[in-house]
């Protein structure tokens, strides 16, 4: 389960325990960091910096952790794997950022895990080792204790002193993510936060739109903004959707579950992505990377299949997107439904020739999503964006924001208004604002759970 910071928190760009420089030590203090200092870790950085505000606490502190990076009964390699296993579950930008650089210059850790890691999934391709260790941890976090299975496996690689060693990284590494994301030790100026928000997940994120969850699945994380969504359930029997978003979104799954009958659930895979915004150089690694990670869609029994990257289906216009259904589709032997294309038969449904846009793409996207409604003769007539320069301005427009924009755009010559993207929060939008303007308002999420239920009926 990763951990979003609380919704009521208050950004800052100072740490909430304020940096002691050496002169302003207390006796006790500057003992301990020049022991620190002295000692492997060479300097008081990261969690030391407000560690050292309760000296004698520092010192232990250290003590453990020294023994735990240099001295454990695991090679150098499994311990690192562990620490972002849990800085992964705690979504700790500092202690990821420190132990994703030392895991590739001081370790053989496979570049391939660590960024599996990063993208909240199970590594594929793990050795027996590694998957025991993997699934050993993700245990320990979500219940307290491995499964008896998963313990003789443990012993039987790591022994019983590595096996102690393992729940302790993940006690401390838990505790120093702790101390790192409530003191907000900043990351070094210009680095770009490594770690996107996830829903949380042990390797599957199956989620109930009634609520209810298995007892290896923690709750629906989503952003405050849309926990008070009010679901618009449709009639009929529950879906098992296999969706497939980048892995920066935090928006799609919470509000698919809205439009879909009570009941349904989302079994949702994560595509890798830098972050940066999709560019047509990116994205045939990013359309690679989404079909070889399909492959897990076919552990779980599913209904249909939701691609939900809006921006990736525009930039390869109607072909590239019925191409890359094709592809999904082959994977995984279920039906397949594209965000882009829902728009599409969406708007031609309501009869829209002309129609408002909103979107929170840059120029070459919106180009791009122009030209693919053209191909369907749909002209925009009036249009607006947020022009977001990343992934991390994207994730932070609001559903407030969305409204407010989206009724700019209510004009009396336009037949609908389409809110494009997946990420846009939407759910308690739509309706509302199509009400007090009379004309349909549609939007990437709602489409796209209204042609998953018609592509199983039609099943």
């Amino acid at each position: 389960m990763s951990h979003p910071a609380p919704a009521d928190q208050t950004a800052s760009t100072e740490p909430r325990f304020p940096i002691i420089a050496s002169e302003q030590m207390t006796a006790r203090q500057a003992e301990v960091a020049a022991a620190i200092a002295g000692g492997p870790r060479g300097g008081i950085r990261g969690p030391f910096l407000a560690l050292i505000h309760h000296p004698d606490l520092a010192d232990r502190v250290q003590s453990l952790g020294e023994h735990l990076r240099y001295g454990a009964a695991i090679s150098l390699a499994n311990i690192e794997m562990i620490v972002l296993i849990v800085a992964r579950h705690m979504n700790c930008q500092y202690e990821w950022f420190a132990h994703a650089r030392i895991a590739r210059t001081t370790t053989d850790l496979p570049e391939a895990i660590i960024q599996s890691l990063q993208a909240g999934q199970k590594p594929a391709d793990l050795n027996d080792e590694q998957d025991t260790l993997y699934t050993f941890c993700k245990e320990v976090i979500a219940h307290g204790q491995p499964t008896d299975r998963t313990y003789t496996r443990a012993v039987g690689y790591f022994g019983r002193a590595g096996v102690l060693d393992m729940i302790a990284i993940v006690g401390y590494y838990s505790m120093i993510a702790m101390v790192l994301n409530t003191s907000q030790i900043p990351l070094p100026e210009g680095t770009v936060p490594p770690l996107a928000p996830l829903t949380p997940d042990f390797v599957t994120s199956d989620t109930s739109a009634a609520g209810a969850r298995s007892p290896l699945t923690p709750a629906l994380n989503v952003p405050a903004s849309t926990h008070a969504n009010t679901p618009r359930h449709a009639s009929g029997r529950p879906l098992r959707v296999g969706l497939m978003v980048p892995i920066n979104n935090t928006t799609m799954e919470g509000e698919m579950l809205g439009w879909l009958p009570e009941g349904s659930t989302c079994r949702t895979l994560r595509i890798p992505r830098g972050q940066g915004l999709l560019t047509e150089e990116t994205l045939p690694a990013y359309r690679d990377a989404a079909i070889a990670l399909a492959q897990q869609f076919n552990e779980t029994p599913l209904d249909v299949i939701a691609y939900g990257c809006t921006a990736a289906g525009f930039i390869l216009g109607p072909k590239g997107d019925a191409d890359i259904a094709q592809s999904l589709a082959q994977v995984t032997g279920l039906p397949v439904v594209t965000t882009a294309r829902s728009m599409m038969l969406a708007l031609k449904a309501q009869g829209a020739n002309n129609i408002s846009l909103l979107t929170p793409y840059q120029d070459d996207v919106n180009s791009r999503l122009r030209a693919f409604l053209q191909s369907e003769d749909i002209e925009v007539g009036h249009f607006d964006s947020f022009y977001a320069p990343d992934v991390v301005a994207l994730g932070q427009i609001t559903e407030s924001q969305v409204a407010e924009r989206a009724k700019t755009l209510c004009k009396p010559d336009a037949d609908a208004m389409f809110i494009a993207c997946s990420q846009l929060p939407t759910l308690n939008v739509v309706d509302a604002l199509s009400q007090s303007w009379g004309k349909p308002v549609l939007s990437s999420i709602q489409v796209t759970a209204q042609l998953a239920m018609e592509a199983v009926h039609i099943n």
